[in-house]
């Protein structure tokens, strides 16, 4: 359940609330009833799971590949070092 962020276009005054995406929005604030807008929180973070990312991929690559994105990455060093 995710946290929005509601402000107040009345007033200006932001607070967040926990709910459910099927939930309805809550369309006035109580205290001034200025009309609310509802924008997704902060509160959310991406986690990644499973195979099938850079990093797996680049692990499973055969070691002649390997070695030619090494020996790529090392012509770009010497190219581009400071003289």
């Amino acid at each position: 359940m995710p946290t929005y962020d509601y402000p107040c276009v009345e007033c200006g005054h932001r607070f967040e609330h926990f709910q459910n995406m099927s939930d309805a929005l809550l369309e006035t604030r109580p205290e001034c009833g200025g009309k609310l807008r509802r924008l997704i929180g902060t509160g959310a973070a991406v986690i990644f799971k499973g195979s099938g990312f850079l990093l797996d991929r680049l692990s499973k690559l055969p070691a002649e590949l390997r070695a030619q994105q090494a020996l790529l990455r090392t012509r770009y060093a010497v190219r581009h070092q400071a003289v």
